[in-house]
């Protein structure tokens, strides 16, 4: 009889040891899951703004339209820190630093990449869009032409 008692309880131990693994193997399944579909949902947002991107950019006028929004966001940004003359300006975003520094000198001292270069007829303003700080500005001079070029 003890025998047969002993297979009964060996039998209950493996069961249990079974659910365990069952539970876990389960759980895994599970998180993995949930990970895998807020993976794909994170790439089709992705998917959704890239082709709203490229949407705009085949269309000139619409992308013109986004871009001189975004001009004069930063324009305005800019008045309130410094008073801005009455003409349309030239925007340019700073790639290359040390390449305006060589070329230009001072002026670009304490310009970073990234900052943005508002060049009107008769001044130059450095701003810089993270900090919302006018970094540098000043007035453009020109160098007088040579008139003895034979």
């Amino acid at each position: 009889m003890e025998s047969t008692y002993q297979q009964v309880d060996n039998k209950r131990e493996k069961k249990t040891i079974y659910k365990g693994r069952s539970n876990k193997l389960t759980i895994l399944v599970l998180v993995l899951l949930i990970l895998s579909l807020i993976g794909g949902i994170y790439l089709y947002r992705q998917y959704v703004v890239t082709k709203d991107e490229v949407e705009i950019l085949k269309d000139p006028e619409r992308y013109a339209a986004i871009l001189a929004d975004e001009e004069q966001q930063i324009l305005d940004k800019i008045g309130k820190h410094i008073l801005l003359p009455d003409e349309e300006p030239t925007l340019y975003s700073i790639l290359d630093v040390e390449m305006a520094k060589k070329s230009y000198g001072d002026f670009f001292e304490n310009a970073k990449d990234g900052d943005r270069l508002v060049i009107y007829s008769k001044k130059a303003i450095i701003y810089r869009e993270e900090i919302d700080l006018v970094i540098n500005a000043g007035p453009i001079m020109y160098l007088p032409l040579d008139s003895d070029t034979n």
